[in-house]
This record gives C-alpha cells, structure tokens and sequence, in this order.
C-alpha cells in the first residue's frame, strides 16, 4: 500500500507578505553594519594614501628648493620647505600627518656627484588611526614614509 504525504496547508498570500516583513527588517540588521563598515575603511584608505602621496610631493618640492642651495644648511632648509608644502591641511590644529620628522635627510656621494636624500615620516592621525592604534601592538602600524632625491648644485 502506497502512502502520500498529507498535503500542507499553505498560508494565504496576505499570511506570506506579513511573514516576510520580519525577514528583511532582519537582512537589513545583519547586512546594514557590513556594508557601513567596507564604506568606512574604504573611505580611510583613500584618505591615507592622499596623505600618503602628499608626502611625496613635499618631498620632492622640498628637494629641488634646497637643492641649489649646496650643502650649507640644507637640512634645515628641508625641514622648512616640507612644512610649508603640507601646509595647515595635514599639519597643525586638525592634523592627519603628525609629527613631521625629516630626521632621515642625508647628503651621498655617489660617483663624484653629491646627492641629497629626504626622507619624510610621519605618523597618519585621520580615520580610524586612532582606534587601529589601540589594539595594534605595533606603535608605528600607521606611519607613512616618503623619500626623493636631487643632485646638489652650488652656485
């Protein structure tokens, strides 16, 4: 003997809709976050590496401002011109590159020409810097490093 199963009693189409208004309103709650998180760090990344390609052109204006000058207080010179070319934008009240610190300036000999190398670093304080820092173990997770290099020429 052969047995069907009983059949199930299906809901009305009203019944449905008003069991599906609990699903979305719950999609929405797990979905929601995710999203809101990939925006965020998307939108910290693209910040940093503006910040990050600032440095770099600093770096290069300083360079060949204080090339011509020779060797002759030059690394201050650096100094000057990086702060001057980030401006109050990155630096100062609302800072997202701090501190500024061209300690890794150098002058190279390099086949009897004499060449001047800055390297800029600075610790990237925008976004989600601050909470990274936190539970990062690391103290230098979030710095950013930049470098160019000129002949000197003395006039």
């Amino acid at each position: 003997m052969i047995t069907h199963p009983a059949p199930r009693a299906t809901a009305p189409p009203r019944a449905r809709r008003r069991l599906q208004r609990g699903v979305a309103a719950v999609e929405l709650a797990l979905g929601l976050p995710i999203i809101v998180f990939v925006l965020a760090a998307g939108i910290h990344f693209g910040d940093s590496m503006y910040v990050r390609q600032r440095l770099g052109v600093a770096a290069s204006r300083a360079v060949r401002i204080c090339a011509p000058r020779g060797e002759d207080g030059i690394l201050n010179c650096i100094d000057q011109q990086a702060r001057a070319s980030l401006g109050t934008m990155l630096l100062g009240e609302s800072a997202r590159c701090d501190p500024l610190q061209t300690n890794g300036t150098q002058i190279v000999v390099v086949d009897q020409l004499k060449m001047i190398t800055a390297r800029l670093t600075c610790r990237y304080t925008g976004g989600f810097s601050r909470i990274v820092r936190r539970f990062a173990q690391d103290a230098n997770v979030m710095l950013l490093r930049s470098q160019a290099s000129m002949p000197i020429t003395e006039h």
